[in-house]
């Protein structure tokens, strides 16, 4: 988003809040009822809010409100993933296993049975981790904390054989 590209740019303490309000409000012009964004950095963050929470009430949004980033992560990781495929960098038939060995295991899961292809297409057989975790719980106080990928991958539970059960079509 180009949000949090500008903010981020350097050109004094922390990133800049006057680009991120531009921003959030060229958003919410695009017909978002509406938006709300942060962006940190080791200098410091800066937020930014347009629109409003309730169409009935006028409310704005809420500084300190609950939201989810994680949708589009899979659009931009599957771009990149095709690209490197077209550099020749990665194929669609690599497995799991070839480039994150041991991490992908137990619990009726094998990494060396899942390709880049299956996780693309969404049809790994791994579980949808996000709902199952007693952590994601917790994600409103620690929503811009990093996990490990070991701990969702290791959350792995059994599901249909990979290639032919897909956990959230």
């Amino acid at each position: 988003m180009a949000a949090a590209a500008d903010a981020a740019v350097p050109g004094g303490p922390g990133p800049d809040q006057s680009l991120l309000q531009r921003d959030v409000d060229a958003v919410h012009r695009t017909g978002a009822v509406g938006a709300l964004a942060r962006v940190q950095s080791a200098d410091g963050h800066a937020e930014a809010r347009a629109g409003t929470a309730d169409l009935e009430t006028g409310q704005p949004m809420p500084w300190n409100a609950y939201y989810r980033i994680g949708s589009i992560t899979k659009t931009f990781t599957a771009t990149v993933a095709l690209q490197l495929v077209g550099e020749g960098k990665l194929k669609l038939d690599d497995t799991v296993e070839h480039w994150l060995p041991g991490v992908v295991h137990g619990n009726g899961n094998d990494g060396s049975k899942i390709t880049v292809k299956n996780l693309l297409r969404q049809t790994s057989g791994l579980n949808d981790y996000d709902e199952q975790l007693p952590w994601v719980q917790q994600f409103t106080p620690e929503k811009f904390h990093e996990a490990p990928p070991a701990r969702p991958a290791a959350t792995g539970r059994p599901s249909p054989d990979p290639g032919t059960g897909c956990t959230r079509c």
